[in-house]
C-alpha cells in the first residue's frame, strides 16, 4: 500500500523536479511510518491521507504560488552568495596568514615564502572553492533542502578543499608552503562561511514570516 501510494504520488508530481518530488515523497513516507508506529495499519494509514490525485493537485497549486515568489529571489541570492563567498575566502585566507606568520602567533612557523607568493595562491584557491561549493550544491534553492543539509555540504566542500589543497602541495613538492596555514585557513573559512550562511538563512526565514 505504502509503496503503491508513493509510486502514484511520484507519477502525479512529475511536473516537479526530482529533488522537489523526493522531498514530498520523503515527507509522506514519514507521515505513513509515524501512523504505523502509533498502531494504525499500513492500509488505514495510507487511506487516511486521501486521494493521491487531490494531494498532488494541492501540492502543485501551493508550490506554484510559492515558486513564483521564491524563484524570483533566487537569482539575487545566488549572486549575493557568490559575492559573499569570495569575500569570506579572501578574509579567511589573510587571517590564516596573519595567525601563522605574525610575531605573536608564529611560534616556530618559519616564513620561507614571500607574502606575494602566499597571496598569489588566492588566484587558484578562490575559484577552486567556488567550484567545490557548486559541486556540493551550496547554491541550491533554500526551500528545496533544509538548512542542515546546506551546512553539511559546506563542511564537505571545505573538507574536500583542504584535502585537495594538501595533495597538490605534496605532488608539486611545495614543502615551503605552510601546511599549518592550510589547516588554519580551512577552519577559519568553515567558521566564517557557516556564520554567513546562518545569517542569510535567518534573514530569508524572517522575510517569509513577515
Amino acid at each position: 500500500m505504502k509503496k503503491q501510494f508513493l509510486k502514484e504520488l511520484n507519477r502525479e508530481l512529475r511536473s516537479l523536479t526530482k529533488e522537489e518530488r523526493d522531498k514530498y515523497l520523503n515527507d509522506f513516507e514519514e507521515i505513513i511510518l509515524d501512523k504505523m508506529e502509533s498502531g494504525i495499519s499500513e492500509e488505514d494509514a495510507v487511506s487516511g491521507l486521501g486521494d493521491v490525485k487531490q494531494i498532488a493537485n494541492d501540492i502543485i497549486s501551493s508550490y506554484v504560488e510559492l515558486d513564483e515568489k521564491e524563484k524570483s529571489n533566487q537569482k539575487y541570492f545566488d549572486k549575493m552568495h557568490l559575492f559573499l563567498d569570495i569575500i569570506v575566502l579572501i578574509i579567511a585566507y589573510i587571517l590564516s596568514y596573519c595567525l601563522c606568520f605574525s610575531s605573536v602567533f608564529r611560534e616556530g612557523e618559519t616564513l620561507h615564502l614571500s607574502f606575494f607568493v602566499y597571496m598569489f595562491a588566492l588566484v587558484f584557491i578562490v575559484p577552486s572553492y567556488l567550484i567545490l561549493y557548486y559541486i556540493f550544491k551550496a547554491y541550491t534553492t533554500k526551500y528545496v533542502h533544509g538548512h542542515h543539509w546546506e551546512v553539511r555540504n559546506i563542511f564537505l566542500a571545505n573538507l574536500t578543499g583542504v584535502i585537495t589543497f594538501s595533495m597538490i602541495l605534496y605532488l608539486f613538492n611545495a614543502f615551503y608552503f605552510s601546511r599549518t596555514m592550510v589547516l588554519v585557513f580551512c577552519c577559519i573559512n568553515l567558521l566564517l562561511e557557516i556564520t554567513v550562511r546562518n545569517f542569510v538563512f535567518y534573514h530569508v526565514f524572517c522575510n517569509r514570516k513577515v
